[in-house]
């Protein structure tokens, strides 16, 4: 059973005027006053009206792998169907033990390709595989039951209409906006000896919607304009290119044109626009040798920018070559070609299909992807595995990963994985050895992990697969098929629910002695622009996660790892959901009578969320929510008034403002506040002489300004983690914590800002003589330790930080 919620929505809280102005002379007291009767901090004064249908949810699947722990399925391709054989790995962190073998996962078949993906609104992935049998081709959906094991949920066929089906391939992707995968398969069927035969490529619904065709696409008639049976190779990868929320087709397609080859790209729109052509057939690379050419399609995220890129590797007689597509504004944006010469002429370069691979990789956990490169040699031991990276100009080689082994009688294949939730993509590779004719094959998986570059291959095991005849490179999936990374599911609930205020600076009133003919109507705080500009104090909001109470937000902060964060802000980007709001402040001031404090309350647009699985047991079933940041308004109240509405430990407390107003002996000493901003990043005026109340009608003015301390942006910004202490997400029930940059809100002071106090002269002279003072002034930020430069060093824990904005005295008069 679910916590009972408790929501600071519920808070209606009278909102004071925002006016800068000073009191006339008199006593000062520390009160609020009263307050506007129609001027509220609620939910309501938002006046927020959500654009989305009542199903919406910010992942948009029902279901969402967040951070998987992915298994590893190996199908080897024999010659005679019945010594098919097929294992599927467990995950490193479970041991990486066999799951299952071929009883469980395969029927008889010569398999030829096989994908993962979501093809239904549960926490695992599903498996497809497609297999040639007595030359039709034989589709087989594979899902888990608990108890059960893998068993097949769907099969269909597709005849071969007289000829057989000799080679396919097949691909997952949400073509329809669905948020479930659709099936993209390419085939190629030919009658040996004749010159008859065609390519095509078909996507077929997913199975909720009945597996139903949505698409053919007749590439020899509608795109390509030649022979079909002049198609040596067609692949075909599904991916958003346009940021719509809905995957094109990317198209890769090797045209023999006698004597030579040419590699050939084109791009299909999404099934809303009936799959039209968006680029015609633009020629990668031509003058290629037909016999020694291998070439790989790739989408992955390679310039840091919010849309998927396509790559296409190239391997030609030994010659290796990487050029990059970027959809932009319609427009296909390509890059030079990156040649590099490979190993020596072998065996391999004569039949690079057998070894050659490429896939796109995460090497370093940062969101971006490289390029690795299976480079094959007949020299055992000589085989290569590199990386390239994109430098934002083109591709360029990067490191030598290790070396592997190979010989003329291998097949090899590459997958990318990430099977231990930690970021960074590992990489396995899988070999089928024996020699032609031979009754017996070794299959050799490797998994290759580093912290370094070349570090060691670990967790290699070898099992025996018998078949007969020349090796085909195996089938590799990776996928989490068993749920036991990190899942959620969307409950359908959502609300909207208001943050707690986020202080961005207090404002101590300026020293004054109550009762005498001082100039109180010359005496304010203030912090403003010393030039013109937008804003004085930024604010950026981000989506949070938070907990309900009895589930430690420390917990699901640790869930929340890189590859969590990174899925996250990719299905933001396919919903269109907005992640952050922006606040701008140009100034504020206060009186002599008060203290106050100017803060940001934000309204966000709130999702609940189940636990379906988590590497901790315990946490399955707990419920969370994301909170979607919706609007921003930022508000003045005066201390003592802000501190009466809120919650204790939300508070600014005596460790912050200490004074008395209008005592000038109850403000902190010079050194008192000098030890404040040694310890934290800080700015005092000047240590030289002081500033002393003056005698008279007017007012002295001491200050800081940011532009003459040659301030860093470091030491201008600070932010909120769920370390903080509060619910910066809006509810109050276990805490909240940042998603998008892992901190719930950052506030970014203007390099120009200026802090100014005005102090009000003593008219009379015997009230001078008795109650002058000197003064001076601080600003610092609450929390935010630094080291000697005033640079910041760590936020502390469980202080909520904010700017201050204080005042030392040293009371020199007769009367104290």
């Amino acid at each position: 059973m679910r916590p009972t919620r408790q929501l600071l929505s519920a808070l209606s809280l009278p909102l004071l005027v925002l006016g800068c102005g000073g009191g006339g002379g008199g006593p000062a007291g520390g009160g609020a006053g009263p307050a506007p009767q129609d001027a509220t901090y609620g939910k309501d004064d938002f006046q927020y009206e959500d654009p989305h249908p009542a199903q919406f949810n910010p992942l948009g699947n029902q279901a969402s792998v967040l951070t998987t722990r992915d298994e590893l399925l190996m199908i080897n391709v024999p010659e005679d169907p019945a010594t098919a054989r097929a294992t599927l790995f467990d995950d490193i962190g479970a041991g990486a033990g066999v799951l299952g073998e071929v009883a469980d996962l395969v029927a008889p078949g010569q398999y030829r390709a096989a994908a993962a993906g979501n093809l239904d609104d549960d926490a695992d992935e599903e498996l497809v595989l497609v297999r040639i049998d007595g030359g039709a081709l034989r589709v087989t959906i594979l899902e888990r039951s608990v108890g059960v094991g893998y068993e097949s949920s769907s099969e269909f066929t597709i005849d071969s209409a007289g000829f057989p089906y000799r080679e396919a391939r097949v691909t997952l992707g949400d073509v329809d906006g669905d948020y479930r995968d659709e099936l993209v398969i390419v085939a190629r069927r030919f009658e040996i000896g004749t010159g008859t035969g065609d390519v095509w490529v078909r996507v077929y619904d997913d199975p909720s919607d009945g597996l139903g065709l949505l698409a053919t696409l007749p590439l020899p008639k509608t795109f390509l304009g030649f022979p079909a049976n002049d198609l040596q190779d067609v692949q075909a990868v599904v991916e958003d290119l346009d940021g719509d929320g809905r995957a094109e087709l990317a198209l890769l397609a090797q045209r023999s044109d006698f004597p030579s080859t040419s590699v050939e790209l084109a791009l299909v729109d999404d099934a809303e626009a009936d799959f039209a052509l968006l680029e015609p057939w633009f020629e990668v690379q031509a003058n290629l040798d037909p016999d020694r050419t291998a070439s790989r399609l790739l989408a992955s995220q390679i310039d840091g920018d919010v849309q998927v890129e396509l790559t296409v590797a190239i391997f030609s007689d030994g010659v290796q070559s990487v050029r990059s597509f970027d959809l932009l504004d319609g427009s296909l944006d390509v890059s030079p070609a990156k040649t590099l010469l490979g190993p020596a002429p072998s065996f391999f370069a004569f039949h690079p299909e057998r070894a050659w691979d490429a896939v796109a990789f995460d090497r370093d956990a940062d969101g971006i992807c490289e390029v690795a490169l299976l480079v094959p040699s007949g020299e055992f031991g000589s085989s290569k595995l590199v990386s390239w990276r994109w430098d934002g100009g083109g591709w360029q080689p990067d490191v030598e990963l290790t070396s592997l082994f190979l010989s003329e009688d291998d097949a090899a294949s590459l997958v990318e994985t990430d099977d231990d939730a930690d970021g960074q993509s590992e990489l396995y590779f899988c070999r089928m050895s024996g020699s032609s004719g031979s009754s017996t094959k070794s299959r050799l998986s490797q998994r290759i992990d580093w912290g370094d570059p070349g570090g060691p291959i670990t967790n290699s095991w070898t099992s025996t697969a018998q078949s007969s005849g020349s090796p085909y490179p195996p089938v590799l999936v990776a996928g989490d098929f068993d749920a036991d990374g990190f899942a959620i599911r969307f409950t359908g609930v959502k609300f909207t629910s208001l943050s707690d205020p986020m202080p961005m600076v207090v404002l101590s009133a300026v020293p004054t002695r109550a009762g005498i003919s001082q100039n109180y109507d010359g005496c304010e705080t203030s912090y403003s622009l010393t030039t013109s500009s937008s804003q004085s104090i930024g604010v950026t909001t981000g989506v949070t996660a938070s907990v309900y109470t009895g589930f430690a937000v420390s917990d699901l902060f640790d869930l929340f790892g890189v590859s969590a964060r990174q899925t996250i802000a990719g299905a933001l980007t396919t919903t269109e959901t907005q992640s952050f709001t922006e606040s701008f402040i140009q100034g504020y001031a206060t009186d002599f009578s008060t203290d106050s404090v100017v803060f940001q309350g934000t309204l966000f647009q709130s999702y609940e969320y189940e636990i379906l699985a988590a590497p901790d047991p315990d946490q399955v079933g707990a419920y969370f929510t994301f909170d979607v940041p919706v609007e921003s308004r930022v508000y003045k109240w005066t201390v003592d008034y802000y501190n009466a509405q809120v919650e204790p430990e939300l508070r600014i407390g005596t460790d912050v403002l200490s004074h008395t107003i209008g005592d000038p002996t109850s403000y902190p000493s010079l050194t008192e506040l000098q030890a404040l901003t040694d310890q934290y990043v800080g700015w005092r005026t000047s240590d030289g002489a002081p500033l002393t109340v003056g005698k008279g009608l007017s007012s002295n003015k001491l200050g800081i300004e940011l532009e003459e301390q040659s301030t860093t942006t470091d030491e201008r910004t600070f932010d909120v983690t769920w370390e903080a202490g509060f619910s910066s997400g809006g509810v109050e029930f276990g805490g909240s914590f940042g998603l998008t940059n892992s901190s719930a809100y950052s506030v970014t002071v203007s390099q120009v800002s200026s802090y100014v106090g005005l102090v009000g002269d003593i008219a009379t002279v015997a009230d001078f003589e008795a109650w002058r003072y000197e003064l001076g002034m601080a600003v610092y930020h609450r929390g935010l330790t630094a080291d000697s430069s005033n640079q910041p060093l760590e936020q502390e824990v469980g202080v909520l930080p904010y700017q201050v904005v204080r005042f030392w005295t040293n009371p020199t008069g007769s009367g104290y």
